[in-house]
């Protein structure tokens, strides 16, 4: 495959993860609206346990686009490390450095795919409340 194609295929990578990192910060329900599950309480405790849950949902979305082109794929374990800035906004430093070196041509497409998932899974954006809802959270 030509590079051309593999900066196509990066760069919609990398699109497809911004795409679904922005739509976190917009996808928040109004707690009035939202199973009582789904509402975090006011404590830190429910608070992290929240973000763990919207770090997995994310997670999940992620690898699930990756499963769509690469069906036989092991997904990898992968960790939080630290909160990047959103990739729209040129994302951290660490998640820059991480998805550069997981661009490389001698990668095939699908080590590249799996590779940057893990990337995005290690630095992801913080789910946040929307502002809207901060009122009325609990």
């Amino acid at each position: 495959m030509d590079k051309a194609r593999h900066s196509r295929v990066f760069v919609a990578i990398v699109a497809l993860g911004m795409a679904l990192l922005g739509l976190s910060a917009c996808s928040t329900t109004a707690p009035d609206a939202a199973p009582a599950g789904d509402v975090p309480s006011s404590t830190p405790t429910d608070d992290l346990a929240w973000q763990q849950e919207q770090l997995q949902e994310k997670a999940d979305e992620l690898w699930n686009t990756v499963e769509r082109q690469f069906p036989d794929v092991a997904r990898p374990e992968a960790e939080f490390i630290d909160w990047s800035t959103a990739p729209a906004l040129g994302g951290s430093e660490e998640l820059r450095g991480c998805l550069n070196e997981t661009s490389a041509s001698e990668f095939s497409i699908e080590e590249r795919e799996v590779a940057h998932y893990v990337c995005f899974v290690q630095y992801p954006v913080k789910p946040e409340y929307s502002t809207d809802d901060a009122d009325t959270k609990p």
